[in-house]
């Protein structure tokens, strides 16, 4: 009998000694993401999940066995995510809702309960920068700085507020900030940017300091220079010196972070924020 269908069958307990018996105590192995599904029966809610990394992270948690909610503005955009993922044999379904209308969320979560019953996982994805209408802090509108702010982490604090009304109090819960290298370090022409993302990071630890006890941690990934596009596994990474690797994430590498804050094997983990981003943040690297 081969080593897949050997773990396909038999319940983590009794895997460790169908393993010596089938390959030797001595020998070493590697499981594929779906030969165990380590989020199976668990309720995930990614928000901007239509997006390029949020894409990347409902596929993961889907595969991983979790029925994942695909938070989207757009019904069409979170459907595209949505079949993709029951293609490929796992479970989702839409989220409608803004970050900058309190109302879209509230209501959103309240379906989601009433629908699937207390959720285990939130993770935070949904932001973005001001893009062409980035400009230095002197010269910018503030009504685009309120935007970036109001979108990046005052959206991402109330869909917290809201979620926790609805999430089950374990020591498997988790929630998860999508904060940025640029909030770690900063970067010229997104002060806005910089200050919501900075702003997450204290969110997340002071968050984390509250929740302690209830059995929800709760941590934040920070990704670097990483491919924008939607769904974008085999795609040649880009080169470039913006890093001491030379070239750039895939949306992947921050799915497999994500994957791994809200399994089980992060019990102990809460209050932390791992940073994604080929080494960019450990010296000083050009843009070109």
């Amino acid at each position: 009998m081969g080593i897949k269908k050997v773990v396909k069958k038999l319940l983590p307990k009794e895997l460790k000694e169908a393993l010596k018996k089938e390959i030797g105590s001595n020998t070493s192995y590697v499981l594929n993401i779906s030969d165990v599904k380590k989020l199976e029966n668990k309720i995930a809610v990614v928000t901007g999940g239509s997006g390029a990394i949020g894409s990347a992270l409902c596929f993961r948690l889907a595969m991983e066995g979790a029925t994942v909610g695909v938070g989207a503005r757009s019904l069409n955009k979170a459907e595209i995510v949505i079949n993709n993922i029951k293609k490929n044999g796992g479970n989702a379904f839409p989220v409608l809702m803004d970050l900058i209308d309190d109302k879209s969320i509230d209501v959103a979560f309240e379906k989601i309960y009433a629908e699937y019953g207390p959720m285990d996982i939130l993770v935070n994805n949904a932001g973005g920068s001001a893009r062409n209408a980035a400009k230095n802090f002197e010269e910018q509108d503030f009504s685009v700085i309120d935007t970036v702010l109001n979108i990046n982490l005052r959206g991402t604090m109330y869909c917290t507020y809201a979620a926790l009304k609805h999430m089950k109090r374990e020591n498997t819960s988790r929630i998860i900030n999508m904060s940025s290298i640029v909030g770690l370090q900063g970067k010229r022409g997104m002060t806005d940017y910089a200050a919501s993302k900075a702003g997450l990071l204290g969110f997340t630890r002071s968050l984390a300091l509250e929740l302690g006890k209830t059995g929800i941690t709760v941590n934040s990934v920070s990704p670097g220079w990483v491919s924008r596009a939607v769904f974008d596994k085999g795609m040649e990474v880009q080169q470039g010196n913006v890093n001491c690797m030379g070239h750039s994430g895939k949306t992947d590498d921050v799915a497999g972070a994500v994957a791994f804050l809200v399994s089980e094997e992060a019990n102990y983990i809460t209050g932390q924020n791992i940073i994604i981003d080929g080494g960019r943040s450990l010296g000083l690297w050009g843009d070109n």
